[in-house]
C-alpha cells in the first residue's frame, strides 16, 4: 500500500492467490519469511521493518502448492526513513 516507510510502520500487501498452500516472503532477494495454510482468495499481509539496512529494502512473493513453486510477483521496493 506504499513505497515509502518509516521504521515500524505497518506495510500492507493484497495478494490474490489461488492452487496455493504456503507463500514465501522474499526480502532483499533472500527467504525472510513463510506464510502458511494459504487458501484461494485474496490475502493481506503486514510488514514492518526494524532497520534501515541500505535504505531501499525490496520484497517479492513467491506461491507455493507442496513442493512445486510458481512465478514470483513482481519486485516492491521500499524507502525506509527514520521519522
Amino acid at each position: 500500500d506504499k513505497t515509502t516507510a518509516a521504521l515500524n510502520e505497518d506495510i500492507t500487501f493484497t495478494l490474490t492467490v489461488k492452487n496455493t498452500t504456503s507463500i514465501r516472503v522474499y526480502i532483499d532477494g533472500s527467504v525472510n519469511r513463510y506464510i502458511y495454510d494459504v487458501t484461494d482468495g485474496e490475502l493481506t499481509y503486514k510488514l514492518a521493518f526494524t532497520s534501515l539496512s541500505k535504505g531501499t529494502r525490496t520484497v517479492v512473493f513467491e506461491p507455493c502448492r507442496g513442493d512445486m513453486v510458481g512465478a514470483k510477483t513482481p519486485a516492491t521496493n521500499i524507502t525506509l526513513t527514520n521519522s
